[in-house]
């Protein structure tokens, strides 16, 4: 973490690091069926923001994840790993009210089981988010609720659900 903020501190003030933590839900789709997996992940960002009006950069996940099958014999194991890495545009929707924000990405995602007769698929991302941030003294604190859609080879998609939070300090970093 120290190494992330001394970066961080040595860009110009408008180039930011954010992060947030996810609650992901995952169904994993193949042609023949469906399996659920749900555990906790994150996501860091390093972008050019304006705060309360935009941001954007890129996105990647998981720095840590702990993503567990929902139910017993899972085609893929008892843990699958979705790492994504692409960009975001994160806009304030002014005109509604300050604190209301909508957030854009899409990318490249590889996803990892530890079973099954494959353990790696590539494939795309595209996210949608929606969120309030709740400004405080010195930091504002984001909740979010958002939808990813990850296209693989071989037929394989997930529908993920992933509600969030973020701390970001605005005045301190």
């Amino acid at each position: 973490m120290t190494l992330l903020l001394s970066i961080q501190t040595s860009f110009p003030a408008d180039f930011k690091m954010r992060a947030r933590e996810h609650f992901e839900v995952h169904e994993v789709h193949t042609a023949s069926n469906m399996e659920m997996y749900r555990g906790l992940t994150n996501t860091i960002n390093l972008w050019w923001e304006v705060p309360y009006k935009y941001s954007f950069g890129i996105a990647f996940s998981p720095v840590i994840a702990s993503i567990k099958e929902v139910e017993k014999d899972s085609i893929y194991g008892t843990k699958i790993t979705q790492q994504n890495i692409g960009l975001e545009y994160k806009f304030f929707l002014s005109s509604l009210h300050t604190s209301l924000f909508s957030r854009l990405g899409l990318g490249y995602s590889k996803l990892e089981a530890d079973d099954g007769p494959k353990n790696e698929f590539y494939g795309s991302f595209s996210y949608l988010g929606l969120g309030y941030e709740i400004p405080m003294d010195n930091f504002g604190l984001a909740l979010e609720l958002a939808y990813r859609y990850a296209s693989y080879d071989e037929g394989l998609y997930i529908k993920t659900i992933t509600p969030s939070v973020g701390f970001h300090f605005y005045k301190n970093l």
